[in-house]
């Protein structure tokens, strides 16, 4: 069985397999076709720290990437990287347009045999060398191809495309309905569109190859879109991933809304392949194909260093979330806010002078954004019991932040957490 990995950059959910108004008509298709998860999330509401986690089955503070990969991060042991095991087996494996596990200058330690990532940003061209590599793909042996896609990151396209029309749109809640936030949504949207195209062509080529009848296909996303609240956020809207799957044997235009992980992609691809699964890989597996697996009650998701240190730890079950902020201060960093039209719209309104809580405790049942925490003096039996199931997670898995002579590694470039502009390098670790 082949395996074709298509990722984006700073999407969420907002396509229109998860009812969002979206120009997705192909991604619409593929969902139509496959395994949709309403509820996955990814393991953090950053870039790389994201990447790592689905890439190699475990949690940031376990693969050590704390951070971004081009601003000095770097995972423990890149040998966990899903090329690496899958290549052992004999896989052919290919990575064309983005990545963010590692620096540009290390990506041979991924271990790919194919690197195709001189494309910069562009959907189309990334699309076309995806096209072509399939087309001309070794028939001898299966392959693992990992195909990354830009455009719905900041700074969006500033054209918008025909068709998209700024006036008709909605920003996401809880932002006002104005002419700024429809304008930023509508080049969001343009982004996405570019991307769905893209995606289209090569669905399109693996049908045109007969592929696609022995080819696992995933779809996903690193984390929530570059909004603030969202990316860089312990939230829903920070964590929520789109995340669809198309496999051999596997009936189509099924949706499932159980927990699940982006953690959990690494050790299902084990089962299917037969393959031993690691021991730092939990034990859950995607639900809806085939496979045995115990149900999720929860998942966890941390940050770390975005720009600025600001670390929390988080457990979302079905119905509520804990959310503890361990390091960071009395405040939301704006270094860790892509610069934006919403970011400025807020910071003129005095979102840098808001408080940020040592703790929160969520109903998403009757607080679905996530905006109004529940009072400790209010605060339901759940509350004491998911925080000390986040405390039995962290030890479980050796969090380093447990021990207070922890220090970051050396080399990770940091910006002032005050500071409107992230690129803006003060220190470093």
């Amino acid at each position: 069985m082949n395996i074709l990995l298509i990722h984006t950059h700073d999407t969420g959910r907002y396509v229109s397999a998860y009812g969002y108004p979206a120009p997705t008509p192909n991604l619409q298709r593929f969902a139509e076709t496959g395994v949709t998860y309403r509820r996955a999330f990814s393991a953090a509401p950053t870039c790389s720290p994201s990447r790592v986690a689905l890439m190699t089955g475990c949690h940031p503070h376990q693969s050590g990437m704390w951070g971004l990969a081009h601003r000095g991060s770097r995972m423990t042991d890149p040998g966990q990287h899903l090329s690496h095991a899958l290549h052992a087996t004999g896989y052919h494996t290919a990575l064309i347009g983005v990545q963010h596990e590692v620096a540009a200058s290390e990506i041979e330690s991924l271990g790919y045999e194919h690197v195709q990532t001189e494309l910069g940003q562009n959907s189309f061209a990334i699309a076309e060398a995806a096209a072509k590599w399939l087309t001309r793909a070794p028939s001898d042996r299966p392959f693992f191809a990992s195909v990354g896609f830009f455009d719905t990151h900041r700074p969006y396209l500033s054209e918008v495309s025909a068709g998209i029309d700024a006036r008709w749109l909605r920003p996401p809640e809880p932002f006002p309905d104005t002419d700024p936030m429809r304008a930023d949504m509508a080049r969001f949207y343009t982004g996405l569109a570019e991307v769905d195209r893209g995606v289209g062509q090569i669905l399109a080529t693996l049908d045109a190859r007969g592929l696609s009848d022995n080819t696992m296909v995933i779809i996903t996303t690193d984390h929530g879109i570059a909004w603030p609240g969202m990316k860089g956020r312990l939230t829903d809207h920070g964590t929520g991933v789109m995340l669809m799957v198309r496999a051999p044997g596997v009936d189509g235009g099924s949706v499932k809304d159980d927990l699940v992980c982006q953690t959990d992609i690494f050790p299902t691809i084990c089962a299917l392949l037969n393959l031993e699964t690691p021991e730092r890989c939990g034990a859950h597996l995607l639900p809806g194909l085939g496979l045995s697996t115990p149900s999720r009650t929860h998942v966890f998701a941390q940050t770390n260093i975005h720009a600025s240190i600001e670390v929390g730890r988080s457990i979302r079950t079905d119905r509520y979330r804990y959310t503890e902020r361990l390091h960071g201060g009395d405040h939301w960093h704006m270094a860790n806010i892509d610069p934006s039209p919403p970011r400025d719209m807020l910071v003129q309104n005095g979102v840098a002078t808001q408080p940020a809580a040592q703790s929160a405790f969520y109903d998403l049942a009757a607080d679905p954004l996530e905006a109004n925490p529940i009072a400790p003096d209010h605060q339901p039996a759940e509350a004491a019991a998911l925080k000390a199931q986040l405390d039995a997670w962290r030890t479980e898995t050796a969090d380093p932040l447990l021990d207070p002579a922890f220090t970051w590694p050396a080399g990770m470039a940091l910006t002032d957490p005050t500071s409107e502009n992230p690129a803006q390098i003060v220190a470093s670790t």
